[in-house]
């Protein structure tokens, strides 16, 4: 007798073992309004830009902000306290709202 299996069962445990892969459709979050440190229509030698990374829950309030690239820490300062202002719509996964972390960059300009 052989150990061989038979074509029939491999073919079912090869079934069995088979994977699917479901796609899910993933929307990222997006500002609702704006939240400025500074007037924008500043001289743009001054800007500076702060990259943000901020946590988003599923209503869209930014629940957590840490700098990833400093500008100083006056400009880093203010941009914290301005994306605590922020809301977006949130990130979707198959359609419902997801908590998400995203990349975000601040642009500041000081006061003259």
């Amino acid at each position: 007798m052989s150990r061989t299996p038979s074509l029939a069962l491999l073919l079912l445990l090869a079934q069995a073992c088979a994977t699917t892969t479901e796609e899910f459709r993933v929307t990222d979050p997006a500002a609702i309004a704006e939240a400025r440190a500074a007037d924008q229509a500043a001289d743009p030698a001054t800007r500076r830009i702060v990259v943000l990374r901020l946590k988003v829950d599923a209503n869209g309030v930014v629940r957590d902000a840490q700098v990833v690239e400093s500008a100083g820490a006056k400009a880093d300062q203010a941009a914290l306290q301005a994306v605590y202002r922020l809301h977006f719509n949130p990130a979707h996964k198959d359609g419902q709202p997801v908590e998400s972390t995203i990349r975000f960059a601040f642009t500041y300009t000081p006061e003259s």
